[in-house]
């Protein structure tokens, strides 16, 4: 996954998370540790993905981020809500080309946590 193949824009992203029940996320993220099936590498290429929109850009301060620090925001918020959506897209695309909620997209990220962290584990690319 490089920027480039990285759908879901910038802008979306930061409204989507203005909205989105972020305790479901904060949940996603910090006790199953990951997003869905795309397992903890996904989560480290979404962070780098994510860090080189937000931090590099400057676009994600610290006043923005407040009470957290940018990095924890893109860690606790932004990487569970990308892979929200990239499983959305990836569902999208599989199937019937119908979309499907955020919610349900919600559900199939932590329902996949176990299915990630045996096949998408960091420790294989290590």
């Amino acid at each position: 996954m490089d920027i480039d193949s990285f759908s879901v824009s910038a802008h979306d992203l930061i409204l989507a998370t203005a909205s989105v029940d972020t305790n479901i996320c904060m949940v996603a993220s910090n006790i199953l540790g990951q997003p869905g099936y795309y397992g903890s590498k996904g989560s480290s290429e979404l962070f780098k993905i994510l860090a080189r929109l937000f931090l590099e850009s400057q676009f994600l301060t610290h006043e923005k981020a407040n009470p957290q620090k940018p990095s924890e925001y893109i860690q606790h918020v932004l990487v569970p809500e990308a892979g929200v959506r990239l499983i959305a897209e990836d569902r999208r695309k599989s199937f019937s080309g119908d979309p499907i909620s955020l919610g349900a997209a919600r559900e199939i990220m932590m329902e996949s946590v176990e299915f990630g962290s045996y096949v998408h584990d960091i420790e294989q690319y290590s």
